[in-house]
């Protein structure tokens, strides 16, 4: 649906995500057994991070291509012509000899020789065609030295150094080896990657955990056995059987993919309205995904402070929440993730002290406090309004509107920018001309900035403060009790920028 008042698309929430204003014919924001509401940046496909991506982030697979039809029509046999030196390589009885072999096959093309030194179950799980096309594109560079992790009989865990695949080096790759015929095979799961992804794309839940099944025979410390299995049953609502599913993800993740798994965990855990749990994961899953800084990444961790930002107001953690939308705004002010939920929470008091009621203008930097039972709203205007009403007024008054005039305000001195804002006053958008004029001023220093008070003839009042090289006005109606209140705004007023 779009939003009545900037006319974007809204896909889901009462309040559009670039604007703030509310969407009344949107479902509303209900608590579990309801699905968690994402923030939407943009159109997402899935809410899992695309498995032909993963390829990077953990190394093994060294690569992710796209297996068409054609690729099958071409590579529809056992013995592919034209992948490197055929061979009959013999698997090694000790897993460092047994990866290097492999690797030495991937890394010259002979994936023909690679293939012959996977495991059993690997080979029964896909062909040499699938596997040779999942490589052939994203060949493997180099790598360095070979660790031996750990190994329980007939297991092993490897860790290649400096992997570097298809121009994506990483620190650290791990494999998982198998011995069979008396020697150590791999045990590669990634191929399947390709038909998870159509499976996810056609919603087809029983092949996803046909294949999350497959992959576990194969590997039974698969990541990606779990994770997808995992997103499989989140998408059909079932949170409580996810809960074990990205718990074993986690303790198979290594890399950036920790911080995936993890942050899937948290909002299994948030659809199941455990907002303390959901909270603790989803900043453990932050503190992981800070050293990646790719535009993918710089993206997701985007949608992923917003994931956070909404279970801490679930988890009554408001303050802590307004506080990450802000963080996440300075970062990124183009951005419109996170912005609905700013809009939102831009009108919860986010601390009541002696009876005044704390709001901050998250876009702005500004905090300011009214008496406590003040009710603010953002009912008819996009996001560079807020209005509040007085308890006592009727339910259609505005007694203070706060206004940003960015672009026309930006640079001005306080001389120049009182006459725009009496202007605007007099010759109001929409609106018949007015014949007010200014009777009043006076000046405060606000926590170090400039903050002019305005009193018209109208018997309404303006607070000028510059902030951040804009002029930002909060205006009282004429509402006696408003003015009142108004009297006390220089103490009440917290500047944050």
């Amino acid at each position: 649906m779009k939003c009545p008042q900037c006319g974007n698309e809204v896909a889901s929430g009462k309040f559009c995500g670039s604007c703030g204003a509310p969407v009344e014919a949107a479902a509303a924001y209900q608590p579990q057994p309801q699905p968690y509401p994402y923030p939407q940046p943009a159109p997402m496909p899935t809410q899992k991070k695309s498995l032909t991506w993963l390829w990077i982030t953990l190394g093994a697979v060294g690569a992710a291509a796209v297996i068409g039809i054609a690729a099958f029509l071409l590579l529809g046999k056992d013995d592919v012509p034209g992948t490197g030196p055929t061979t009959d390589p013999v698997a090694a009885a000790t897993a460092d000899a047994a990866m290097k072999t492999y690797l030495d096959a991937r890394k010259s093309g002979d994936f023909a020789a690679a293939y012959k030194l996977l495991s059993a179950k690997a080979r029964e799980a896909y062909t040499q065609a699938e596997y040779t096309a999942y490589y052939k594109e994203h060949a493997l560079d180099s790598f360095g030295d070979i660790t031996v992790g750990q190994a329980q009989d007939p297991w092993a865990e490897v860790i290649v150094h400096d992997f570097n695949a298809g121009g994506s080096p990483l620190p650290e790759a791990p494999f998982t080896l198998v011995k069979e015929s008396g020697g150590y095979r791999v045990a590669l799961e990634v191929p399947l990657l390709d038909r998870m992804d159509k499976a996810f794309e056609g919603k087809q839940y029983a092949e996803v955990e046909k294949l999350a099944a497959l992959m576990e025979a194969i590997n039974p410390k698969s990541y990606y056995a779990q994770y997808n299995r995992g997103w499989g049953q989140m998408e059909q609502d079932q949170y409580d059987k996810a809960l074990p599913a990205f718990t074993a993800a986690v303790e198979y993740a290594i890399a950036e993919d920790k911080a995936e798994a993890v942050r899937s965990l948290g909002l299994a855990h948030a659809n199941l309205g455990q907002w303390d749990k959901a909270a603790i994961q989803l900043e453990e899953a932050v503190g992981l995904a800070e050293p990646y800084e790719t535009a993918y990444d710089v993206n997701w961790k985007q949608n992923l402070f917003g994931d956070l930002a909404l279970v801490y107001e679930k988890a009554g953690m408001i303050e802590q929440a307004i506080d990450l939308l802000e963080v996440l705004y300075k970062a990124n002010p183009a951005s419109t993730v996170g912005l609905g939920q700013a809009g939102r929470l831009e009108r919860v008091p986010y601390k009541v002290e002696d009876g005044w009621a704390t709001y901050k203008l998250i876009r702005h930097g500004v905090s300011f406090a009214l008496p406590e039972g003040w009710v603010i709203s953002n009912e008819t205007t996009g996001g560079d309004f807020w209005f509040a009403r007085h308890p006592g007024s009727p339910a259609n008054r505005i007694d203070l509107a706060v206004y940003n005039w960015s672009e026309s305000s930006v640079g001005k001195t306080l001389e120049e920018a009182i006459p725009w804002f009496l202007k605007h006053y007099q010759e109001p958008i929409g609106s018949p001309r007015r014949d007010i004029s200014i009777v009043d001023q006076d000046t405060w220093d606000v926590g170090g900035h400039e903050a002019t008070g305005l009193l018209f003839s109208d018997k309404t009042i303006s607070v000028l403060m510059k902030v951040g090289g804009n002029w930002i006005d909060f205006h009282w109606s004429n509402n006696p009790t408003a003015q009142q209140d108004a009297d006390d705004w220089s103490e009440t007023i917290e500047v944050t920028w």
